[in-house]
């Protein structure tokens, strides 16, 4: 399966204006907002987030260090409403970029996400690919997206669905 025709997903190149930066004022799609955690950033996540794996400094090693800080089982976001914790974590096959697996450990449908992290205009900016996959089909598409699997159309199809 080639995954590339949507993916990964293009954080545009915006203009930084105070807590985040967008390319027009009303441009919804280039949002980009600070997170509650210092050097991480949040694309198109409406509710403020802690990154308690995000390490504390930017440089060429940065998504090196994260990964390593990704540990199964700690707590990765953390908002009021939710917490999810590390399930895998992984580089996307065609790119400087992180994705994570995790949990809210509710086993619900709703339970699961997979969230990719990139360096853009000195922070970790972290994207909400899909949420509402469940345990099976959300282990498939990780995989999928770290070239370590594939997925059938059917399959395919139920993510664009979903």
């Amino acid at each position: 399966m080639n995954t590339n025709n949507k993916f990964p997903l293009e954080v545009k190149e915006c203009e930084y204006k105070g807590e985040h930066y967008s390319a027009r004022d009303d441009d919804e799609d280039c949002m980009i907002t600070d997170s509650l955690t210092p050097l991480a950033a949040q694309y198109h996540w409406t509710t403020p987030t802690e990154f308690p794996c995000c390490p504390n400094v930017i440089n060429d090693e940065g998504l090196l260090i994260y990964k390593e800080n990704l540990k199964e089982g700690r707590v990765f976001t953390s908002n009021k409403y939710d917490t999810y914790y590390v399930v895998d974590k992984g580089k996307w096959t065609d790119g400087d970029e992180l994705i994570i697996l995790a949990t809210n450990k509710d086993n619900t449908f709703l339970s699961w996400s997979i969230v990719s992290v990139k360096i853009r205009k000195g922070k970790y900016v972290h994207t909400s690919i899909k949420r509402t996959l469940g345990k099976d089909l959300s282990t498939k598409f990780f995989k999928a997206l770290i070239g370590e699997g594939t997925l059938s159309s059917d399959e395919l199809n139920t993510i664009d669905c979903l």
